[in-house]
């Protein structure tokens, strides 16, 4: 039993890659390198950033539309105010080809946008109080509820609360890591 041990404790010390790039980057320095590929351009994406990196700021990359982008913004509890809905509206009209696409767990993603812009678009998104960091990878990807909450007559609990304390706990860590 003692030698299962030491080979799991072994086993657990070792970093995949993936944990590897995690530690290679702060935040602030993730970002400097976002706005760097938005400088150079598409071609001066590496590999490993298209597959891991871009995607911690909630970006992916599909081949299917060639150097153009979908982004996952996160929404929680899948509501928003009219100021957010407007500006998400704006984003997909002036970056992404009209297009924005409602998903399964309460999130909106906008697609067909060009790394040039991704800084622009992230801020944009910002002003509103609407982030698409973290809605990707190894991450929770959003806090959902019931979209009747408060307001079906079988509810028996208001989560909306508890929803924004989540949430928050989310938004403070994440200005602590910038």
């Amino acid at each position: 039993m003692e030698k299962l041990l030491k080979i799991s404790q072994e086993r657990n010390k070792k970093l995949n890659k993936i944990e590897l790039l995690k530690q290679e980057h702060t935040p602030q320095e993730a970002w400097e390198k976002l706005e760097y590929y938005a400088q150079k351009g598409f071609s001066s994406i590496p590999e490993h950033d298209l597959n891991y990196f871009l995607k911690c700021f909630g970006v992916f990359y599909r081949p299917a539309t060639p150097e153009r982008f979908m982004l996952r913004v996160r929404i929680p509890g899948g509501k928003l105010s009219y100021q957010q809905a407007v500006k998400i509206g704006e984003v997909a009209k002036k970056y992404g080809n009209d297009y924005i696409d409602l998903t399964t767990r309460m999130q909106v993603e906008l697609r067909y946008i060009k790394v040039e812009d991704l800084p622009s678009v992230l801020k944009e998104l910002e002003s509103v109080g609407i982030t698409t960091f973290q809605t990707g990878v190894d991450n929770f990807r959003n806090v959902v509820q019931d979209p009747l909450d408060g307001l079906a007559f079988d509810n028996v609990i208001e989560t909306w609360d508890i929803l924004q304390k989540l949430q928050s706990i989310f938004l403070e860590k994440r200005r602590m890591d910038m």
